[in-house]
């Protein structure tokens, strides 16, 4: 982790998460595909990844390889013992005997232009990007979700640190993981008394709203004559101020 020239401010305390480094880059990529490939989101942008199961790999492997580089961004990850009975080919979650814990999900956040975190979280030498094919893509989708969420965020989260990123590997759900990045995340929202937004997957909703994320709205995005259409709430996490927190 690099520091900015201006002192950062102190990062809450990780507990059972911590920081991404580079060489967590493609074991959080497949953990991606393999935990939002049944999101709305993901069968709407990537029509064909059944035929082309690893390019969706290599675009979050490069997705996440610019966030670890841009000062305005924080990645963090969780861990778990491994889960022997895991049979998704992903090696990472085999519950090899030589591995005493494994990553088993992904948090990532973005911070506004007037943060005091610019450069805190950047990590360094995480190497080039992959060629990424992009078969299974509709760039056209793409393209329309990109705009529309973009439109959305401003209209809504002006000024927020906003939640890219939460995924955690089904073989590990419903053991904490998904609440312990999102504490986190609100942890630093209170410390920094700023608020964050997110626009969550249908079946990530209610991670948010259970841990006191408000609905403030909703994004549409339309038919496009192939593919269905479909409504994401917009729910945003107001910070409660280190003196608030305390009281």
């Amino acid at each position: 982790m690099t520091m900015s020239s201006i002192e950062s401010p102190p990062v809450p305390p990780f507990y059972s998460i911590r920081l991404a480094v580079a060489s967590d880059i493609e074991r959080i990529a497949r953990i991606s595909v393999i935990g939002f490939r049944d999101s709305e989101i993901f069968r709407y942008e990537r029509p064909r990844h059944a035929e082309f199961p690893e390019d969706a790999v290599t675009s979050f492997s490069n997705i996440y390889r610019n966030q670890l580089l841009d000062p305005l961004t924080v990645v963090v990850v969780a861990q778990d013992e491994p889960n022997p009975t895991d049979t998704d080919g992903d090696p990472g979650c085999t519950g090899a005997s030589d591995q005493r814990v494994v990553v088993v999900g992904v948090a990532s956040w973005r911070f506004p232009e007037t943060s005091p975190r610019q450069g805190q979280f950047v990590v360094p030498d995480v190497g080039d990007p992959r060629p990424a094919p992009n078969r299974d893509l509709c760039q056209h989708r793409l393209d329309l979700f990109n705009r529309i969420t973009k439109e959305t965020e401003t209209q809504y989260f002006t000024g927020d640190n906003i939640c890219d990123k939460l995924v955690v590997h089904p073989s590990y759900r419903r053991r904490g993981h998904a609440t312990s990045m999102l504490r986190w995340g609100q942890r630093l929202c209170d410390q920094d008394g700023v608020d964050q937004g997110v626009i969550p997957s249908h079946m990530g909703e209610q991670v948010y709203l259970g841990l006191g994320y408000s609905v403030i709205g909703e994004m549409h995005v339309p038919d496009d004559g192939i593919a269905q259409g479909f409504t994401q709430r917009v729910v945003v996490y107001r910070a409660r101020g280190e003196a608030a927190g305390e009281a």
